[in-house]
Order: structure tokens, then sequence, then C-alpha cells
């Protein structure tokens, strides 16, 4: 069980979250968006490469649990 005020939680949270979002929505969250109009920071630039490439493993398995259902 997981108190939901951890940070395991947030981190389920966050990773479900991102799971949940169309792929192109999820990439430039994840790491950001330069040109046109205005540009979007992403995860990335605030929390490094390191941690994307975590959220992308976390963000993988649980797409993997959820398909075998």
């Amino acid at each position: 069980m997981i108190s939901t005020w951890s940070e395991e939680w947030k981190r389920e949270c966050e990773v479900a979250y991102l799971l949940s979002l169309p792929l192109p929505q999820r990439n430039a969250l994840l790491d950001g968006v330069t040109g046109g109009s205005h540009d979007e920071r992403g995860i990335k630039r605030t929390r490094g490469v390191a941690e994307v490439a975590a959220l992308r493993a976390q963000i993988a398995r649980l797409a993997e649990i959820q398909k075998r259902g």
C-alpha cells in the first residue's frame, strides 16, 4: 500500500498521466518544444536527461502492465 502523500504516489500519478497523453503531446511535455510562436521548457530542461529516461522506462513498464490486463 502506498500513501497518497508519498513521492511514490506522486510518481505513479505522473507516469499514469503521461501514458494517457497522445505520443506527440507526451514527447513535447518530456522533451520540450522549440521554435514556432513559443518555446515550452519540458521536463528534460527542468529535471534533466536522466529523469526523462527514468520516466520513459516507467511509462513503458506501465504500458506493458496495462496491455497484459
